[in-house]
């Protein structure tokens, strides 16, 4: 009996470590199940990113190209003003060089430059320009890639077609902003008729201010290049699943969720 009651713990023992056994296995296999959740959820997440970077990237690169002609054009105007291939003073060589530079990149839009003469710059950095001496000259090109040269046409000072007084000159021509290339918001052509509506093209802005020798002002250079990278964007917007659109910092879509939908001006301007 003593070797009874001896053995009664030892049979207790080993018939609970089975159970103790299936206990920490539950355990371990739950640990392993949560481990791998956990791993696949984060491996969910990296492919999510992965994805969402990789759209970034392509907008950004696709955005990129069409401003680079616009870009390149301004670059290179700014080249030939300070190796004196051009005279900014001089109304034929400027209309040569526009027209020259217009032929060559058939997706511009326009090329245009407006002239004015500095007095100063503001404490806040804003320039301060003669009242006479305010003059625009382009070469632009129509909705049927009709290329014309418009002549420089002086402009009254603090008149509604007064180009000095446009927040893209403004913003290109600030103190802050002196040897940068300020790039602009999508946009309608100016050039084509409004009556189109949304028919009409979109355009990528980019504004320079130029400076001839001496660090004398000559004026602001605006090159528009054609552009339907986001609208193609809205046209083909799932993708794996996913759907990408672009907005800006303040939330407002700069591209279509679906390809019907519409392109319409922010507050009554022509950004879109």
């Amino acid at each position: 009996r003593a070797d009874d009651a001896r053995a009664r713990p030892r049979s207790a023992i080993r018939a609970a470590v089975p159970a103790l056994l299936l206990v920490v296995a539950g355990v371990v296999a739950g640990q392993l199940l949560v481990g791998s959740a956990r791993t696949a959820g984060q491996a969910l997440l990296r492919a999510d990113e992965g994805a969402r970077a990789g759209a970034v990237s392509r907008v950004a690169g696709a955005v990129e190209r069409d401003l680079a002609v616009a870009s390149q054009a301004v670059d290179d105007f700014e080249k030939a003003v300070a190796a004196g291939a051009v005279d900014d003073r001089d109304e034929g060589s400027l209309r040569r060089y526009l027209l020259v530079t217009a032929i060559a990149h058939p997706s511009l839009a326009e090329l245009a430059l407006t002239t004015a003469e500095r007095t100063r710059y503001e404490a806040d950095g804003a320039i301060v320009l003669e009242a006479d001496g305010r003059r625009e000259i382009s070469a632009a090109r129509d909705s049927q890639g009709v290329l014309r040269v418009r002549p420089a046409a002086p402009f009254e000072p603090g008149s509604p077609d007064d180009p000095t007084r446009q927040d893209g000159f403004q913003a290109a021509a600030k103190l802050a902003s002196k040897g940068q290339l300020v790039a602009g918001d999508l946009e309608w052509s100016t050039l084509d008729d409004p009556a189109a509506g949304s028919w009409r093209r979109k355009t990528l802005t980019v504004r320079k201010a130029i400076f001839g020798r001496g660090d004398r002002f000559v004026g602001v250079l605006r090159a528009s290049a054609v552009s339907d990278t986001l609208e193609q964007l809205g046209d083909h917007a799932t993708r794996d699943g996913r759907t990408l659109f672009v907005c800006d910092t303040a939330g407002r879509l700069l591209t279509r969720i679906d390809g019907r939908d519409p392109y319409a001006p922010v507050d009554g301007t022509g950004v879109l």
